[in-house]
């Protein structure tokens, strides 16, 4: 029988702290990454459909556990004024290793210029055992 992520957690992080260790890496070892895989996208108009902006997040290692993911949004594009939200946290199921986000800009009839949403994948670190690592080459990525 496999031993549950949570209570394997607990026990590293109880053996960590009675042992005065830091803890490198993460319980899961994976490693996870995101790309804007469409990295353009614009407003919709009445009679014109547009492709949205694309966030891609894999991962590499270990499926068999669900893995949930952090998400931090920047940029000059506004949430749910230039498009619609994204969350905050995704979660692989087990056997997944990516998920795919949308970017849909949502038409505001303000002319603007170009507007950008950053995402990037936060590493879990306020956890005292991250549960993943993240690729530091592929740690954000850009859809305007």
């Amino acid at each position: 029988m496999k031993t549950p992520p949570s209570f394997l957690a607990c026990a590293l992080l109880a053996t960590a702290i009675f042992s005065g260790t830091s803890w490198a890496g993460s319980i899961s070892g994976n490693v996870v990454s995101i790309e804007a895989t469409v990295a353009v996208t614009a407003e919709p108009a009445p009679n014109i459909r547009v492709i949205p902006g694309q966030f891609t997040i894999r991962r590499r290692g270990d499926t068999t556990d669900a893995l949930p993911i952090w998400i931090l949004y920047d940029g000059t594009a506004s949430p749910n004024s230039d498009y619609r939200a994204l969350p905050a946290t995704v979660t692989f199921e087990p056997g997944e290793d990516t998920i795919k986000l949308s970017v849909e800009a949502i038409d505001d009839n303000v002319v603007e210029r170009d507007e950008a949403v950053i995402a990037r994948v936060e590493d879990g670190t306020l956890l005292p055992i991250p549960l993943f690592e993240v690729d530091r080459g592929h740690e954000r990525a850009v859809v305007t």
